[in-house]
């Protein structure tokens, strides 16, 4: 059997089942100098005649292990030499180059890609060709797994992807690390380069790879070859699941982005639709997860129960992911917008237009909900947790932000500020329990509202007051 598998890596057909996308196109191997992409990059060099394509060989250097890492930059510029392949080496540096809250594989991940773009010049004609094989796909399959991936999820190692409006190719993903090493040693290829950081466990993937999946394959003989029958199986039900949201996001944006049809979606649709509508509208890559599923849904529930009743109202919902980009609910359709961020940790709530041209706009985040609108009535007392200021003393925009420790609001009835810090202690709320109070101000930084706490003496109401702005706070839990 082992050695079935092994010719079949001889077969100058290996390569065709992808022939009619990889033939004659320029095919650049990512040549780390291990064991799985040195045996890929010796089968693309044995199918380049058969198949015309032109292959080149490109070497990230991380810059993780000094001296090491550069030997191996070293080990792969000579074997390239070596089968006249052409070969360049780019220095990540991926230490010095990490952004702030950026774990070491992100980092180079997005420097990776960030190369790669500036080598591929006509993405329809250039694959990126990678060495992932059988025991990534496990490996990969149980980690999205642990973080509650859906099939597509499941299955994002798949052999063909575009990332960036580039192409990714994956030939390998159905031979295991057994099967290349028996390759690499048929060809009279016993060494290659050793990552030291392959077998440190802090790594999630190390840690599946060199503990947990080896006693697992132990216990079950047949567990490998049964993730593989899994990862394939999910692929097909994800690419069919697919299929049918591209064709559920087609109708979608036919219909001007209806939140009618939205609402008639299968979450199994409705996540990957919000996915692909974010990717157009956005400006980056945000997938979707369960929560924001579930944050969609019940704002989508609640908009068009509301409308019944109210029409004309506009709800915004964050975007998980992003400081300042929203869903926006309004006049029956779905939008992405951006909401302007002062500097200061404040976040635009809404401009005078914004007011004036709907009824009512909703603002919904994780812990508090806040509802403004224009009434031309008077200011009621009896309405719990609602606020009356006189419009035309208000500078706009308005403002929302969270409590940081240093500031100050004059109270209603008072003439002198008073830091927010002793209005809390006052009122004996923990200071874990402050960001649940969203501090509304306008434009020349004053503060309305301190959450339900207290509203300040800023444009008061009076028997003059014409036009009046109502802010409404609510627990999200109890908001309908």
């Amino acid at each position: 059997m082992a050695k079935a598998k092994k010719e079949k890596l001889f077969l100058p057909g290996f390569f065709a089942p992808f022939a009619e996308k990889i033939k004659g196109k320029k095919l650049y191997c990512s040549f780390s100098g291990g064991g799985d992409s040195l045996a890929l990059l010796l089968l693309l060099l044995y199918g380049q005649k058969e198949y015309f394509y032109t292959l080149y060989a490109v070497h990230f250097e991380h810059g993780f292990r000094g001296e090491a890492s550069l030997k191996d930059g070293e080990f792969c510029r000579k074997k390239c030499e070596e089968k006249n392949i052409p070969f360049q080496m780019i220095c990540l540096n991926v230490p010095a180059n990490r952004r702030a809250g950026e774990g070491e594989e992100e980092a180079a991940r997005r420097l990776r890609l960030a190369a790669w773009q500036k080598i591929i010049s006509d993405p329809e004609n250039e694959y990126i060709v990678t060495g992932h094989h059988a025991g990534d796909v496990a490996e990969n399959i149980l980690l999205r797994l642990f973080r509650g991936g859906n099939s597509s999820s499941l299955t994002s190692l798949r052999t063909f992807f575009t990332v960036k409006k580039m192409q990714f190719f994956r030939p390998l993903l159905s031979c295991t690390k057994k099967d290349l090493e028996e390759f690499l040693h048929s060809q009279n290829e016993l060494s290659w380069c050793q990552d030291s950081t392959n077998k440190e466990d802090f790594y999630r993937r190390n840690f599946l790879r060199n503990r947990i999946l080896p006693d697992v394959y132990k216990t079950f003989p047949f567990a490998e070859k049964g993730i593989g029958g899994a990862a394939k199986a999910l692929a097909c039900d994800a690419a069919y699941i697919e299929e049918e949201s591209e064709k559920a996001f087609a109708l979608f944006r036919k219909n001007n982005f209806s939140l009618e049809l939205l609402y008639s979606l299968h979450d199994a649709l409705l996540i990957r639709v919000l996915r692909y509508f974010l990717r157009e509208h956005s400006g980056g890559e945000i997938i979707p997860d369960g929560a924001m599923l579930q944050r969609v849904k019940l704002a989508l529930e609640q908009y068009r129960k509301r409308q019944k009743e109210h029409n004309g109202e506009a709800l915004y919902l964050p975007i998980g992911g992003t400081e300042e980009k929203f869903f926006l609910f309004a006049n029956g359709r779905l939008q992405c917008v951006k909401k302007e961020n002062s500097g200061k940790g404040k976040l635009l709530l809404c401009n005078e237009n914004d007011l004036l041209k709907q009824k009512k706009i909703i603002f919904r985040e994780k812990n508090f909900v806040i509802v403004l609108e224009l009434s031309g009535g008077t200011a009621s007392t009896n309405e719990k947790n609602v606020f009356y200021f006189d419009c035309r003393n208000l500078v706009f925009p308005l403002y929302v932000s969270l409590w940081q420790g240093g500031e100050k609001m004059i109270p209603f009835g008072r003439s002198t500020p008073v830091l927010l810090k002793k209005l809390f202690s006052d009122a004996k709320i923990p200071s874990w329990k402050r960001g649940d109070h969203p501090l509304i101000s306008d434009g020349n930084e004053n503060i309305l509202c301190a959450g339900t706490l207290r509203r300040s003496a800023t444009a008061p109401v009076s028997e003059s007051s014409s036009l009046l702005l109502k802010i409404t706070l609510s627990d999200p839990e109890k908001f309908v």
